[in-house]
């Protein structure tokens, strides 16, 4: 559905009057594909760092959702683009901590 979405010309940084975006929802919900669809790959990127480090109206970042959710595979997704970004976010940081965290308690 997602990619049909796309190819009909969708946009990847539609969002609500929260600002929570496609992007934060797929990740907050762990659905991997249409995060992997929306971003691209890191080798042909589709969304800029800063869209995929964009914030909702609360401040959180889709790669927080992900991570707060407990969906690791679609924090690994954003990460390339939080990377490249030269301060990381608030979101960034705390992602760091949960991901640090999960891997602890689940090794």
């Amino acid at each position: 559905m997602v990619k049909a979405l796309l190819a009909a010309g969708a946009s990847r940084t539609a969002h609500d009057n929260t600002s929570f975006s496609c992007l934060h929802f797929a990740a907050q919900n762990g659905h991997l594909a249409c995060v992997t669809l929306l971003i691209g790959r890191p080798e042909n990127q589709k969304m800029s760092a800063a869209e995929i480090d964009a914030r909702d109206s609360k401040g959180r970042t889709p790669l927080f959702m992900a991570a707060r959710c407990g969906h690791r595979y679609c924090c690994a997704a954003p990460l390339p683009a939080q990377i490249q970004l030269q301060q990381p976010s608030m979101g960034a940081r705390r992602w760091m901590l949960l991901w640090s965290t999960t891997l602890a308690t689940r090794s």
